[in-house]
């Protein structure tokens, strides 16, 4: 992976940020994630509860780069964990509980299940690269 050269990197300080006119602020209780090589695009909605079966109303989308992705995301964990630190763990529900995360960690601070799925990444990707060694092995005329 090539190494960022800071000196090339903007350092100019900003100023205050400044909302344009079209600017939306929204209420979202679900979200999507899409990404490609390039980007990653985050579409936010709300559930909507009718006499009927329930839907998600999409809202909005929001498509960043994964610098701007990897930033946001070390956002969101930090300012989780100063909620939580403030105010208790936030319980995940089952029934929206993503799948690699396994029920006895639905009540877990954020800062474990991080950890979990990083460990979790790691043995998958150990896992992978011995798998792949292996094979190559095989292939390999004698």
């Amino acid at each position: 992976m090539p190494e960022t050269d800071d000196k090339q990197i903007e350092t100019t300080p900003l100023g205050e940020p400044v909302q344009s006119k079209d600017f939306l602020s929204l209420y979202a209780n679900n979200v999507f994630f899409e990404t490609t090589a390039f980007d990653l695009k985050m579409t936010v909605g709300e559930v909507m509860r009718t006499s009927k079966a329930p839907y998600i109303e999409q809202r909005a989308s929001v498509t960043m780069s994964w610098l701007e992705a990897k930033l946001a995301g070390i956002f969101f964990l930090v300012n989780i964990m100063i909620h939580e630190q403030s105010y208790g763990t936030i319980p995940i529900p089952r029934p929206v509980l993503p799948p690699f995360i396994g029920e006895e960690q639905a009540g877990a601070p954020i800062d474990t299940i991080i950890a979990s799925i990083t460990a979790q990444v790691a043995a998958d990707v150990a896992n992978a690269v011995r798998e792949a060694r292996e094979a190559s092995k095989k292939q390999t005329p004698k």
